[in-house]
């Protein structure tokens, strides 16, 4: 025979959500000169990035009146901290005719993802070591007519609700649950335009492509 079962999700409840993001940032760089229109740079990004997300779900209590009766299936407790340090050595050069800007390096990143949910703790640990790159560079062929070029390399990753495995009930009509296998989107952005603008007569074109892959 068939089998027809209808689950009815009837809810009536109040949801308390309270997300916290902190993060800190230091740079040292130096800088020597090794031309008359050329620099070496040499450097170190260390950043730390905390977020904190919580969410309380109560159900309507009939004898009190009140949102007072804790839904555990629908509260969490979530964490996330990223720990990146990047050293890096670039070269910038600008004269009359162009200018350019070089970085590359390397960015180590240490992530910690904890969550509570239903009396469960979960954490799960990742470390990468990835090469970090940008440029852009300007070429001036005259004084109204210019190249310009942008290109740079970056990642992301996973947020501490899609990545530790535990369900997200808060939609009645769709469960989702976090997988700890994803890795991180890696991208490279670029940006390409021609000019050629008459400053004193204040008329020109300018062409430009760019996006991400």
């Amino acid at each position: 025979g068939i089998n027809d079962e209808t689950t009815v999700d009837a809810r009536n409840q109040r949801t308390n959500s309270l997300n916290n993001r902190d993060r800190y940032e230091m740079n040292l760089t130096f800088t020597e000169k090794v031309l008359d229109s050329t620099s070496l740079n040499i450097g170190v990004d260390v950043s730390q990035e905390i977020n904190k997300d919580r969410r309380s779900t109560f159900d309507f209590d009939p004898i009190t009146g009140n949102f007072t009766q804790e839904n555990e299936l629908l509260s969490d407790n979530l964490f996330f901290k990223n720990n990146k340090v990047e050293p890096s050595i670039g070269l910038h050069s600008n004269t009359s005719k162009y200018f350019f800007n070089v970085n590359m390096g390397t960015s180590i990143t240490r992530l910690d993802y904890q969550s509570q949910y239903v009396g469960i703790d979960t954490q799960v640990q990742r470390q990468y070591l990835y090469p970090s790159f940008s440029m852009n560079a300007n070429y001036r062929f005259t004084k109204s007519k210019s190249l310009y070029l942008n290109y740079n390399y970056d990642y992301d990753f996973a947020t501490a609700r899609e990545i530790l495995p535990i369900e997200n009930l808060a939609n009645a009509m769709n469960t989702i649950i976090g997988n700890e296998n994803l890795s991180p989107t890696k991208t490279h952005n670029f940006y390409l335009s021609f000019r050629d603008y008459n400053f004193t007569t204040k008329s020109g074109y300018d062409f430009y492509i760019g996006g991400n892959l």
